[in-house]
């Protein structure tokens, strides 16, 4: 299964990584409802033991290998100097395992990708990306072959960005494609309707990667592939949106190369609709599963057909790709908002959440949840 985290720099983290469908849980805790005052962002759980959430500086990047029980400072050292001109904050990540991730830092001027392969304790420069407006996508299929998506703000009427390429590592980067607004060539990426990206991901092989590009937009929400690298790309075509009024799509999560799962929420003249599309040939056509939470609604795509939805207290989880739903009153309030970062399920019964600057964690499958203390 391909998962991937991403990292916004005006809310610290968005959505991209690779996992595997875990389904043992971790060792159950005592529960409580307290919540404990912290300034969470977002989380990516790897497995029920491994994961990362994200805070303000000076510890913007936190890293647990025990579930939560314990947590580490691994954030690169730029991102804790001051003064004008240095490290501003996250702007985007790619974890390929426990050890070894990527993290972009956006500052006033350029972008600059690290890479560890010793969970945080040193880092490398691999990279810097001019004309950044503080995102930077990152997605690597191997330590040698990966990709970043800059965003370079909006010319023409729409958002735009610049995608590049590495297969050394980060030693040497070749720029793939660019929007047209700044002069890239016909099929590179424009972000059609002024969409803003929200992740990148980067799947199949060496030499037949696949490349995912989703965003939000006033007119409906942006899903982008490219089958050759980066270079060309076209918009995929997802049921029900040819009427929207504005929307929001995230990552797909694939289980296989041809199975895979995206979700999105978009606009209508009647409200809101929050919805899960699947496919079953790699994207080449999608089906949209409506969610049975009102819209908005938190969403979670665990698998190609496992996926959690969320609001208020309720909790809503299909195994089988939105045939059918369960419903779990739980003990924590989701609210009704429509995020792709706050909510986090690893397998069937362990799950993060973060609500009100609070990182919570359930062993249970989403009934009882407990507030993390995180340092500060």
């Amino acid at each position: 299964m391909v998962r991937k985290l991403g990292l916004v720099a005006t809310v610290a983290m968005t959505l991209l990584l690779a996992a595997s469908p875990s389904v043992a849980s971790s060792t159950p805790r005592t529960l409580t409802t307290a919540a404990q005052a912290q300034d969470v962002g977002a989380m990516y759980f790897l497995n029920p033991r491994v994961g990362w959430a994200s805070e303000d500086n000076p510890t913007p990047l936190l890293m647990t290998t025990d579930g939560g029980t314990h947590w580490r400072d691994v954030s690169p050292p730029m991102l804790r100097r001051k003064g004008f001109g240095l490290a501003s904050g996250l702007a985007g990540a790619d974890f390929l395992s426990p050890t070894d991730f990527f993290v972009s830092v956006w500052t006033s001027r350029p972008v600059y990708l690290l890479h560890t392969i010793d969970a945080g304790r040193k880092w490398t420069e691999v990279g810097t990306f001019p004309n950044g407006d503080g995102e930077a996508w990152v997605s690597f299929v191997t330590d040698r072959q990966g990709w970043v998506a800059i965003g370079n703000g909006e010319a023409g009427g729409t958002f735009t960005v610049t995608i590049y390429e590495t297969t050394s590592g980060g030693a040497h980067w070749v720029m793939v494609s660019r929007s047209m607004s700044l002069g890239g060539k016909p099929g590179t990426p424009d972000n059609p309707g002024g969409c803003g990206d929200t992740g990148l991901v980067a799947l199949g092989t060496l030499r037949a990667p696949v490349l995912w590009l989703t965003g939000y937009g006033a007119i409906a929400p942006c899903v982008m592939e490219s089958t050759d690298g980066g270079r060309r790309w076209g918009q995929a075509r997802l049921p029900g949106t040819s009427a929207a009024t504005g929307g929001e799509a995230w990552p797909p999560v694939f289980s296989s190369e041809s199975k895979g799962a995206l979700a999105a929420w978009y606009g209508t003249d009647h409200g809101g609709v929050t919805a899960i599309y699947s496919t079953t040939n790699g994207g080449k056509t999608w089906a949209e599963h409506r969610s049975p939470a009102a819209n908005p609604a938190l969403v979670a795509v665990v698998a190609a057909t496992t996926w959690f939805a969320a609001i208020d207290k309720t909790l809503y989880r299909t195994t089988d790709g939105g045939i059918g739903w369960s419903t779990i009153r739980a003990s924590l309030d989701f609210g009704g908002v429509q995020a792709s970062n706050t909510l986090d399920f690893v397998n069937l019964v362990d799950g993060w959440a973060v609500r009100a600057g609070t990182l919570w964690h359930t062993t249970d499958g989403g009934r009882l949840w407990a507030s993390e203390d995180l340092p500060t």
